[in-house]
């Protein structure tokens, strides 16, 4: 019984000493937004893991990359968890767990962000129920062909105000 209830404890704690080892508490449960670490070296994430971080870099109507590189070019066997990693590259040898965000988002003509295809194409607004709950097309062939003054949501929601007047 005691050797079960040791080898069940080991069991515990030996992956949570593991996780705490290899914890890059650098670039850990911070908020990274808008932020770039190409000049940085790549020792400073290599091998880690990286837990519960946000790099969502915002993409422009004008911006036309499809990624946004953030990291040095020669990072490796880091692994993400619970991060945004929203319009960022990460180079090969890294690992995305399917714990984060990883996905394309671009502000459209509309003026709202929508999550695009690998290609660069829109594929739905990324505030999907707030578009159906408006009555505003969630197709991307109705995103205005022209860059709007005021966001297409705000937009509806004036409407509709003065429609209830």
């Amino acid at each position: 019984m005691k050797k079960w209830l040791f080898g069940f404890s080991l069991g515990l704690i030996f992956p949570a000493v593991v996780f705490a080892a290899k914890l890059n508490t650098k670039y850990s449960n911070k908020d990274f937004t808008h932020k770039t670490f190409t000049d940085r070296p790549a020792s400073e994430f290599n091998n880690s893991i990286i837990f519960n971080t946000c790099f969502y870099q915002e993409k422009d109507v004008k911006e036309s990359k499809i990624w946004l590189k953030v990291f040095p070019d020669d990072m490796t066997g880091v692994t993400f968890k619970k991060c945004n990693l929203d319009n960022v590259f990460i180079p090969l040898g890294n690992t995305v767990d399917k714990s984060c965000t990883h996905r394309i988002i671009k502000v459209q003509n509309g003026r709202n962000d929508w999550i695009l295809y690998a290609n660069g194409t829109a594929k739905e607004p990324l505030r999907k129920s707030e578009y159906i709950k408006l009555g505003i097309s969630i197709d991307p062939k109705d995103i205005p062909v022209t860059i709007k003054e005021v966001e297409i949501i705000e937009e509806k929601e004036l409407e509709l105000l003065e429609v209830s007047k």
